[in-house]
């Protein structure tokens, strides 16, 4: 986008920038399109407040698209904020589409808060008939098919979905653990759908009850589920009265921030492929079906020290 569309400056680009070498350089331009103010929230704000009320304060309609790396449990507690932690380009595509129709041509009283990562990764194609799901919040990437002894249901988002496709590898081919992998793109609107279904139903008690969107998805899946995000565990946790299984682990990155590799803050927040593959067994061992041992013997090959301190207390 920053090639394509140009940042606006009232100068134009006044440098070289480092990137120019790169198919998405940073580009500044006097008739730019998109409003960036650095690593600096609140002038980002100020700016988003800006685009969101354009329409009414100058009669100059604008596409208010906060674009970011977090705050997505704060960006949930506003009616009205459309919030998404998209993987793949294709993906963004569709929020992005579904977003300029429902603020333009619907005329819908909602704004968009995406986090969008700058970590360099193969982009793949969209699959068939996924556009739906993303805009709801979830849908099915891999489905392994494959007979296998056991069987779990895995869900990412953001970049840590990739960690998830590897961990799903991992469980296929060491464990013998058949994994569905599901893109999470929105875990907040996922709850917003268990809230308003469970009001439903509350307020419609002789009528068959809805199912949640998690439900959905979810209802007839084997296995226990594991959810891993670069968030806090609430983030994922607010699902978790509508996850059919009784066996949901969830891991995310509580604890003070900090500065490393992006393989190393993985591995010592323990959102990584071994740490998701370590939770599905688990799950696993919880529901009975493999011997602790199994998960012991994991820890082992993994390399993972058991008395590794707990970044919540870090």
């Amino acid at each position: 986008m920053f090639r394509q569309l140009g940042i606006y400056s009232s100068v134009g680009q006044l440098y070289e920038p480092v990137d120019k070498d790169q198919v998405m350089f940073y580009r500044e331009d006097k008739k730019g399109q998109i409003l960036e103010e650095g690593i600096n929230e609140a002038g980002a704000m100020s700016s988003f407040i800006a685009a969101g009320t354009s329409y009414s304060n100058h009669n100059q309609p604008m596409l208010p698209f906060y674009i970011f790396y977090s705050i997505h449990m704060l960006a949930a507690t506003i009616p009205n904020c459309r919030t998404y932690d998209p993987t793949y380009g294709y993906e963004l595509a569709v929020i992005i589409q579904d977003g300029m129709k429902k603020m333009t041509e619907e005329q819908q009283d909602v704004f968009y808060y995406i986090t969008v990562m700058n970590e360099s990764y193969q982009q793949p194609a969209i699959p068939a008939g996924v556009e739906e799901g993303i805009i709801k919040g979830m849908y099915l990437l891999e489905e392994d098919t494959k007979d296998a002894a056991h069987h779990v249901q895995l869900m990412g988002s953001g970049t840590i979905l990739r960690e998830v496709r590897e961990a799903a590898k991992i469980l296929r081919e060491e464990f013998n653990v058949g994994a569905d992998v599901w893109s999470v793109t929105s875990f907040n609107e996922l709850r917003r759908d268990g809230l308003a279904v469970e009001r439903s139903n509350r307020l419609h008690p002789g009528q068959k009850p809805k199912q949640t969107y998690i439900e959905e998805c979810l209802g007839g899946r084997k296995g226990p589920v594991i959810a891993s995000t670069d968030y806090m565990k609430l983030f994922a946790e607010q699902i978790r009265q509508w996850v059919p299984s009784k066996e949901f682990k969830v891991l995310g990155t509580d604890g003070f921030g900090r500065s490393d590799s992006r393989k190393k803050l993985r591995h010592f927040f323990e959102v990584d492929r071994h740490f998701v593959v370590l939770a599905a067994l688990e799950a696993l061992a919880d529901r009975g079906e493999i011997e602790p041992k199994v998960v012991a013997d994991a820890i082992t090959k993994f390399g993972i020290d058991p008395d590794k301190r707990n970044p919540l207390d870090c």
